[in-house]
């Protein structure tokens, strides 16, 4: 209501009645999500005019898998689109890069310009598989390691234990093996999850606001970019919480 902005509800493009005039486009944290990122990219390039801009943000896969960030690759990001890739696909699409942009540790700020007509593009390098199974590899034996951490410790602990974020985390951690059975609920700051369960566990999610008059809370946060801002918020709510 108060924008002057006209929304269509629908699939892309087809929502879009055969209209190839735009001048620019503009999609956050979207083209991770799509099946065929390619196609997508150039169904971008058939309703853009020429020498036209597409602005657009991804998460920064490589920067979050190097840093063991737990929500990499799962199935919403359907495959693990770095930068290494996009490149190649953006100029597979028709388009040159004119900038980018580092956002924190977690972003990747793209300025593209439709070109006037396609260009030469690389192949991707055969030492990208080799560096990327290495990359995976050594997030998966970081978990198995973490879980197998956080089992001795909680089950050494008399303090009751929470668990912090709905939906991937919970999975990806109950997956490695983390000891559910010990934790005694599952926290997140989105109101729509509260008294929903996450799949595989019977843990009803509820609001980090529950810490407030809990003795000595301890609460397992996932490795991920808001690590710190979601432990400074903890931590106001109550003051004893000790963060694993």
């Amino acid at each position: 209501k108060e924008t002057t902005a006209r929304f269509i509800k629908g699939f892309f493009p087809e929502a879009l009645d055969g209209r190839t005039n735009y001048d620019l486009i503009l999609h956050s944290h979207v083209l991770e999500h799509m099946e065929a990122p390619l196609d997508f990219l150039m169904q971008m390039a058939n309703i853009l005019q020429k020498e036209k801009f597409m602005v657009f943000s991804v998460p920064y896969l490589e920067k979050l898998l190097t840093e063991k960030a737990i929500s990499v690759i799962n199935f919403e990001h359907t495959c693990l689109l770095t930068e290494d890739f996009i490149d190649i696909m953006l100029c597979k699409a028709g388009f040159n890069v004119i900038k980018k942009t580092y956002y924190m540790n977690h972003s990747i700020i793209y300025m593209t310009q439709k070109l006037s007509s396609l260009a030469t593009c690389k192949n991707p390098n055969d030492n990208f598989y080799t560096k990327y199974y290495h990359l995976f590899s050594e997030w998966v034996k970081f978990y198995k390691r973490h879980t197998t951490a956080l089992n001795n410790k909680i089950h050494n602990t008399k303090n009751p234990v929470y668990f912090f974020g709905a939906h991937i985390s919970a999975q990806f951690y109950n997956a490695f093996g983390l000891d559910f059975s010990c934790i005694k609920g599952i926290l997140d700051n989105d109101p729509y999850k509260y008294n929903w369960q996450v799949s595989g566990l019977t843990h009803k999610i509820t609001s980090p606001a529950i810490l407030k008059d809990v003795k000595s809370p301890t609460v397992i946060l996932p490795e991920s970019p808001y690590k710190n801002e979601i432990a400074s918020q903890l931590q106001k709510i109550n003051g004893r919480v000790l963060i694993l």
